[in-house]
């Protein structure tokens, strides 16, 4: 089991454990987004924008940093 997917199970469980945490769906996006699950990473980092909060606008960055990255940019 690689570190990535440990980080990745553990973000998962934050956000089960507290969905109301949009720092919890944020790290959770940028986790599946390194692993490059562009599709679940979009939807976690939706979630965080959806939530706000005082980080909105690096909820937002995570969210339009996905496409790029899925063009390999």
């Amino acid at each position: 089991m690689s570190a990535n997917w440990r980080a990745a199970e553990h973000r998962r469980r934050a956000t089960q454990d507290h969905p109301q945490a949009a720092d919890a769906w944020n790290n959770l996006a940028q986790v599946l987004l390194e692993q490059g699950r562009t599709g679940e990473a979009r939807q976690a980092a939706q979630r965080a924008v959806r939530l706000g909060g005082a980080r909105f606008r690096t909820y937002r960055e995570t969210l339009e940093a996905i496409p790029r990255a899925a063009k390999g940019g």
